[in-house]
Formats: structure tokens, sequence, C-alpha cells
């Protein structure tokens, strides 16, 4: 799947200050409500619990629609996404005096031109996970590792849940379109994921690992979870 002509075409497809749609936030084809997004960003907030003196990485940024709001609550923040597009409209209208943002694939991380001392105490990849495999996430974790400080929590959100995909794909029609375009290479989700395989890849680089469910409410709470990622306050600890 080409992921990046997926996010120019819903560029194209919502204009202006569509942010929502933008990143793929929507419902039946509509962007959820204000209520819903708020509700999604109490909670990231209450799981990264962030204060005045956090750095955050925001993974797979999008348009900055979160990462503006995050950065407001930190000392400060860094966004990275793939899509030029994206990235472009996060610097024109999601942009904080505190807050960077680099076009650059989340597996580079290691290669952005970052302060040598920068370490991150909070990171977020939401809604991305789906876009990658499980070689993807451990060299992703791996390299967290050397980007972080002891005690930092990582949130990969909104991960589609490979046991409950038929609840997604819930009718025969929906699941015969979901193979077809498996098959050619069109699936709009990409990998649905075993918690299973979270926990071993995050226990493989030293990381506890907890889950979360994604606010009732929202459509996708059916399908979709939360990871929650820990380092532990030393290389010995635990």
């Amino acid at each position: 799947m080409d992921w990046n002509k997926q996010y120019r075409d819903r560029i194209l497809k919502s204009p202006g200050e569509d942010y929502l749609s933008q990143v793929g936030h929507t419902e039946q084809g509509q962007p959820i409500t204000q209520e819903q997004f708020e509700n999604l960003f109490s909670q990231i907030v209450q799981i990264l619990d962030i204060g005045p003196d956090d750095w955050v990485l925001d993974l797979c940024c999008g348009n900055g629609l979160f990462t503006q709001r995050l950065a407001k609550l930190a000392k400060g923040a860094v966004g990275v996404d793939m899509s030029a597009e994206l990235i472009d409209i996060a610097r024109s209208d999601h942009a904080a005096p505190n807050l960077s943002y680099y076009t650059a694939d989340a597996r580079c991380i290691d290669s952005l031109p970052l302060a040598s001392d920068t370490r991150f105490s909070k990171v977020i990849m939401y809604a991305a996970l789906q876009h990658f495999q499980e070689d993807d996430l451990r060299v992703l974790l791996q390299k967290l590792i050397g980007l972080t400080k002891p005690k930092s929590v990582y949130l990969i959100g909104f991960i589609p849940d490979f046991d409950l995909a038929d609840r997604f794909y819930n009718t025969p029609e929906r699941r015969a379109e979901r193979d077809r375009r498996i098959a050619d290479g069109t699936d709009p989700i990409g990998e649905w994921w075993k918690r299973d395989t979270l926990r071993r890849c995050a226990r493989e680089v030293g990381l506890d690992c907890m889950f979360e469910d994604v606010p009732a409410g929202l459509h996708a709470s059916c399908y979709r979870f939360h990871a929650v990622l820990k380092r532990p306050e030393s290389e010995h600890s635990g």
C-alpha cells in the first residue's frame, strides 16, 4: 500500500481546515465530532501525563493537530511524518514556538538533526502502527531507547486489533471486500496487530507493556486499542 499516496489523496479530498479527515479520523466517511476528538485527546494527556519539564516526540504526527496541543503542555516537542504534504500543513497551521517538525520515516528517527543531548520523556505514535510490520516495530523501539530517558512513556495508540477484525468487517460483503483489497494491495487499514506480538517486541528491548481501551462512544472502540510502553528507571530495574 502506498501510504503517502493515500494521505495525498485525503488532503485533496479534505481541503482547508478539515484536519480530522486529512489524517483519517472519520466515521463512515465523515470527520469524528469535536466531542469525540476531545475525548481522544484527553485520554492521550491522561496516559502520557505530560508536564512542563517533558520533551514530547510525536511519530507519524500527520498535520500536527495533536502535536501542537501536546507542545503547549510540555517544555518542547518534535513532530515527525513521512508525508511532506502533511508536514507542510503542520508547519503552517499547527506551529508553536517550542515545536519542530521534520519530514522523515519514523524508522529513521536516529538520523534527525536533533541536538546530541536531546532525550525525550514522552513518545506518541497514534493511528499509525497499522502502517508497520513486526520487524519495523522492533527497529523503531530499539532506536527509541537511544532517544529517550529512563522512566519515559511511549503511547502507541489506536491499533487495529487482530482478534477483533470481524467487528469492523462485520458482513460477508465487507469481508469479501477486505480480502480483495488485501490481494490487490489497497487495504485502507493495513496491519492488524495481536497484543501478544506487541508485548513480545516490547520485552525484547526491555520495555514494560500494558494496554488501554479506546474511549467508549467512538465507533472504533470496538476494534482498536492502545499500547502503553514504559522504560524502567534503569537498565537493571525489574
